[in-house]
C-alpha cells in the first residue's frame, strides 16, 4: 500500500514538474528565441530546450543514472555532441 502511494506521489510530482516547465519556462524561451539573438545565443537557447526536454522526459532517471559518473564538463560535452554540435560554446 505504501509503495503504491509512493509511486502515485512520484507520478503526480512528475506531472507537476512538466506542467510548471511548460507554463513557466518554455514561454520565456520561446520569446527569447524570437528576439534578435546572435548565432551563439541561438545555439545556447537550443541547448536549453534540449536539456529541459531531457529533464522532463520519462527517461530522465535512466539518463541521470548513466551519466552519474561523469563530471559536469563531461556531461556538457556529451549534451553538445548529442545535439550535433562539433565545437564548444563559450557561455
Amino acid at each position: 500500500m505504501l509503495l503504491k502511494k509512493r509511486e502515485e506521489d512520484r507520478a503526480i510530482k512528475a506531472k507537476q514538474i512538466l506542467s510548471n516547465t511548460t507554463k513557466l519556462i518554455l514561454p520565456f524561451l520561446d520569446r527569447l528565441k524570437g528576439s534578435r539573438l546572435t548565432e551563439q545565443q541561438v545555439v545556447l537557447v537550443d541547448i536549453l530546450y534540449t536539456n529541459i526536454a531531457e529533464l522532463t522526459s520519462p527517461f530522465a532517471n535512466n539518463f541521470s543514472t548513466r551519466l552519474g559518473r561523469l563530471t559536469p564538463a563531461e556531461i556538457q560535452v556529451a549534451n553538445l555532441v548529442k545535439i550535433g554540435k562539433r565545437t564548444g560554446i563559450e557561455p
